[in-house]
């Protein structure tokens, strides 16, 4: 199977040192080009933009990948999310999803502009007060987002995306 994995992490700690591996950019941006199945969450998706503006202010170029900017802030987002799908990616397939929603959490100090014009989630926080948030980017076959999800409690995800792996990797064969 072929496919992208960028997890979550702090990016903006080595933010220098992403940014001068050209040779490890430019090649995951012609992989990601070519249609290649990618998740990301949190500090992946961070990665995937076209810069990161780290606490000093200063800016590095990042993958590209997404028409965005990451800027690390001072208040830190922190909490559980309720998201519900607005659009089906490589995780998921809103017409035939089990769960009207799913539970996972936010932990990040930067924000993303612009946000997507087609975000995957609609999010609310535990709290019954908390306010609707829209979060994630979907290009091609790109699934990027600050939500962290738990693939032990939602195993159709990993599912859903493993087999789009595969069929990419049937298509190169």
């Amino acid at each position: 199977m072929t496919g992208l994995y960028f997890g979550g992490g702090f990016p903006e700690i080595f933010a220098e040192e992403l940014a001068a591996n050209l040779p490890i950019l430019q090649k995951i941006s012609q992989v990601i080009a070519s249609g290649i199945p990618v998740y990301a969450e949190c500090g992946g998706l961070m990665y995937l933009c076209n810069r990161l503006v780290d606490l000093n202010q200063k800016s590095w170029p990042m993958v590209g990948a997404i028409p965005a900017t990451t800027k690390m802030m001072p208040r830190l987002t922190l909490g559980y999310r309720q998201a519900s799908p607005l659009q089906s990616t490589v995780l998921l397939n809103k017409t035939q999803q089990n769960h009207k929603s799913l539970w996972g959490h936010e932990f990040h100090r930067s924000q993303i502009t612009p946000h997507s014009e087609q975000p995957i989630w609609e999010m609310k926080g535990a709290s019954p007060h908390s306010p609707t948030i829209y979060d994630g980017w979907q290009i091609n076959q790109i699934h990027a987002s600050y939500l962290h999800l738990h693939f032990g409690e939602y195993k159709f995800l990993l599912k859903n995306f493993l087999q789009r792996c595969q069929n990419y990797r049937d298509q190169l064969a």
